[in-house]
């Protein structure tokens, strides 16, 4: 059975209702962060009619003229880490949701559980990770609730992947394209969430957005007389 992203969304919420009383307030703010981050992740995704080539697995591997996301495709990932690495490679982490039509599973890292990189923003964020068929494929960090600092990740984020292109909105959002690798940060978001910062491998991004085309187009088969 396909289970959409806004469905996991309902189901958390639905969660949150009914046991309230056997949660603690970081998981309540865990869970209902993650909740937003999966609608606001759902909404951005591309339409059927703008999936990207997965012709990007293939980057060019001659050397480029330095743009704004060199950096990104250079770390291709983050430090300790690189897109594309094995699940096993990241002991601790705990399944939040999955969709085996199309191979994607979120997983959270615990405070507690955190190494190396993140491990000095442990107690301040929440970091997700999602995996295409197994492989490493997002990174997303989030801080939360009234003591949340709106800025925590931004001059972390400039120091990886240097100057990106400001949007000079509410958000404050930089983003960083590259050929491999697309990344964004923004602050001051809709209560929870105060600070995001998103790392996405393109090459997984497209193999993502092709099964769930084929899914679509399977999905539509079906209801035709």
């Amino acid at each position: 059975m396909f289970v959409s992203d806004q469905q996991v969304v309902l189901l958390v919420l639905l969660s949150l209702y009914l046991m309230p009383q056997l949660l603690s307030h970081r998981l309540v703010l865990s869970i209902i962060a993650f909740a937003g981050i999966l609608l606001l992740y759902a909404c951005s995704q591309a339409s059927p009619a703008t999936y990207i080539d997965s012709a990007l697995a293939n980057a060019p591997a001659t050397p480029t003229k330095r743009t704004i996301g060199t950096a990104a495709d250079s770390l291709n990932g983050i430090p300790g880490h690189t897109f594309g690495e094995p699940l096993r490679n990241f002991p601790g982490l705990v399944l939040l949701s999955k969709n085996d039509e199309t191979g994607v599973r979120w997983y959270q890292m615990p405070a507690a559980q955190q190494r190396g990189w993140f491990r000095k923003y442990a107690q301040y964020a929440i970091t997700y990770y999602q995996f295409q068929d197994g492989q490493f494929a997002m990174f997303m960090a989030v801080t939360m609730g009234r003591g949340g600092s709106p800025t925590l990740m931004r001059k972390e984020a400039l120091s990886l992947f240097g100057p990106g292109k400001e949007q000079h909105d509410l958000l404050r959002e930089i983003n960083w394209e590259g050929e491999r690798v697309r990344a964004m940060y923004a602050e001051k978001l809709t209560p929870p969430v105060t600070c995001w910062l998103e790392v996405r491998s393109k090459p997984l991004l497209a193999v993502q957005q092709a099964k769930q085309r084929a899914h679509m187009q399977a999905d539509d088969a079906l209801t035709i007389p």
